[in-house]
């Protein structure tokens, strides 16, 4: 599901973006039959996991009260994790999340009764948690295992199902606690599509094709093949469908009254809105990127992430050798 203001709501499901809300949906009614559980929700960033958490939110707010879980009443509710959290910034969120404010000053243990009570009064049966990998992080004011024992007080004492949503760095954290890897559900993972696959392309371009014609449905003409602009669209983004979301958005609101789009007009999108990829070409440049460069652009996502990257073809080796020497 794609949700931008430049696209007008258009909405785009794929097939790596269905699989991972099945698995989730599926996973929180399981969670909830059961008096609650833990789901761990993780992939790179620009992946999708937040239109994945909303498409989620409004499926089952459906199921269970009406038209929109995302009222003030809703079972569901929703927050994030900050920087450097500490234990008392973990019940902050959630309390922001239920429509509190909460005092600076006030200690964990009567944050914590509040936020039950609250979840317990407002009849919560689902809380999202996203960034949840800052717990994760050498930064944390929190230890490890701190972070997991309050996730397992709060759906102990509550009975909600807690969706630990964030990078794929959060999984150090579970495996490295064998009482919180047994009380949570297997991870929901949501990663790019990989080039040098021929299923994960044929995804990757059912995603976009759909992007790009709603760019020239909106008055644009492009002056390049769309399966020319299609490669160069898989090299800036590794494989995210959510980042090409975003540079299509940049590229009509940057053009928003031009009628015809050359290369040069990505280039120069590209050149305003991308981070230099280390050794890697402009993807935009009068070069079409390789298969071995594409398949560089998605192991570079992955080896950032601390993904595993499983070899498809002779490039994926080519690419995790360049990667290496970074």
């Amino acid at each position: 599901m794609v949700k931008s203001p430049a696209f007008d709501g258009l909405l785009v499901e794929h097939t790596r973006f269905q699989k991972a809300a099945a698995e989730l949906t599926q996973s929180i009614r399981l969670a909830r039959a059961s008096g609650g559980g833990i789901i761990p929700l993780l992939g790179p960033t620009r992946c999708g996991k937040t239109d994945l958490i909303e498409n989620v939110c409004e499926v089952l707010g459906e199921d269970i009260q009406g038209p929109s879980c995302l009222l003030q009443n809703s079972t569901f509710a929703k927050a994030s994790i900050p920087p450097k959290p500490n234990d008392q910034d973990l019940y902050r969120a959630m309390l922001a999340a239920l429509g509190f404010r909460h005092s600076k000053t006030e200690k964990v243990d009567g944050l914590r009764d509040r936020v039950f009570t609250t979840i317990a009064d407002q009849g919560r049966q689902v809380v999202v948690l996203d960034e949840c990998s800052h717990c994760a992080e050498s930064g944390a004011n929190l230890s490890a295992r701190a972070a997991t024992d309050h996730f397992k007080t709060i759906v102990d004492s509550t009975g909600v199902v807690l969706v630990l949503a964030g990078l794929p760095k959060f999984q150090n954290l579970i495996d490295g606690n064998e009482q919180f890897r047994d009380r949570a559900m297997r991870t929901v993972e949501l990663h790019p599509y990989q080039w040098s696959d021929a299923d994960d392309r044929e995804g990757f371009l059912g995603a976009i094709f759909p992007l790009i014609e709603a760019v020239c449905e909106s008055g644009h003409k492009l002056l390049l093949d769309e399966s020319n602009l299609a490669r160069r669209l898989y090299g800036a983004s590794g494989g995210r469908v959510g980042r090409v979301v975003e540079y299509l958005s940049h590229v009509m609101v940057m053009h928003e009254k031009k009628h015809e789009l050359s290369l040069e007009d990505f280039a120069g999108v590209g050149r305003r809105t991308l981070q230099r990829q280390i050794n890697l070409p402009d993807m935009f440049d009068a070069k079409a990127p390789t298969d071995g460069e594409l398949e560089r652009s998605y192991v570079g996502v992955m080896q950032d992430a601390g993904l595993p990257v499983r070899a498809a073809s002779i490039h994926t080796f080519g690419a995790q050798n360049v990667a290496a020497v970074k």
